[in-house]
Parts: C-alpha cells; sequence; structure tokens
C-alpha cells in the first residue's frame, strides 16, 4: 500500500532546509553590508593566513617581564601574573605552546585571537598590551584580573 503522507513529510524537510538556507544567506548578506566589505574582500579573508601583530620588533620580549606566580593552565599553555620590567602594574601572561597549536591545528585561531584582543578597545573586553613570539611559543600580555576567571564564580553558585 502506498502511503502519501510519507511522500508529502519527505519533501517537506528539503523545503524547510531551502528557506533557512534562503534566510541565512540573507543574514550573511546583510552582515556583510554592514561591514561594509565586499564579497571578494570577505573570501580573500578566508583564504589569507592570520599574520601575528607582533611586538617583539619593538624590543618587548619574555626577558621584558619579572613573572610573580602561575595563575593556572590548560591544555594549550599557562597563565602567569607578571610585571613589565621597572613598572609596578601587574599583567597576566598567557603562554600558548606553538608545537600543540600547529599539531592540533589550532595556530591561525591562537594568532587571530590576539589580533583581535590586540585591537578590541571595549570595557567589558580584557585588553591585550603586548604580544610576541619565541621559537616555541607565543606570549600574550593581558591585564590581570584578580579574583580567578569567570567559569569559577559561576560554578560556585
Amino acid at each position: 500500500m502506498e502511503s502519501p503522507p510519507a511522500a508529502v513529510t519527505q519533501e517537506q524537510p528539503k523545503e524547510e532546509s531551502k528557506a533557512d538556507f534562503k534566510k541565512d544567506l540573507q543574514r550573511m548578506k546583510e552582515m556583510q553590508a554592514r561591514a561594509e566589505l565586499p564579497p571578494d574582500d570577505i573570501e580573500e579573508m578566508k583564504n589569507s593566513e592570520p599574520v601575528l601583530m607582533d611586538d617583539g620588533i619593538k624590543g618587548i620580549g619574555f626577558k621584558s617581564f619579572d613573572i610573580q606566580e602561575i595563575l593556572g593552565h590548560g591544555a594549550f599553555g599557562k597563565v602567569f601574573r607578571c610585571r613589565l620590567k621597572g613598572q609596578d602594574k601587574d599583567f597576566a601572561m598567557k603562554v600558548l605552546k606553538k608545537a600543540f597549536l600547529y599539531r592540533n591545528k589550532h595556530l591561525k585561531y591562537a594568532i587571530t585571537e590576539c589580533n583581535i584582543l590586540k585591537s578590541a578597545d571595549h570595557p567589558f573586553v580584557i585588553k591585550m598590551h603586548y604580544s610576541f613570539q619565541t621559537p616555541d611559543n607565543l606570549y600574550m600580555i593581558l591585564d590581570y584580573c584578580p579574583g580567578c576567571d569567570l567559569a569559577y564564580h559561576l560554578n560556585k553558585k
């Protein structure tokens, strides 16, 4: 026996997915228009390799900082509390292992994170003051925010 309703339900998801695709495509086009980037520029950005905005050329490097204590560690690396030599202000030094990032294909994401933090200027986004690299690690010098991380406080409640 044939069951026409089953055939109708099989066609329906295709129509819904087409409608969802059209909505998503329209939203992307609106986002591109707001960003004022022609589609060619967006494609070029997608296909290009990110370049680290490196402060090493300004003479800032690992030896420019005094490590105070370790704040935490994770799969990608460690975070230290540090001070720029000759200053009293504390910073957080995020150290990422290049080999791990490269092996797991996360290097471009780390570089992009670094570049976004470097150029972001908003009170709700941690300010990155310096970035540099050595043959083994990427370093990000960020504002130090005492009191653990947000996840700690969220899990506490």
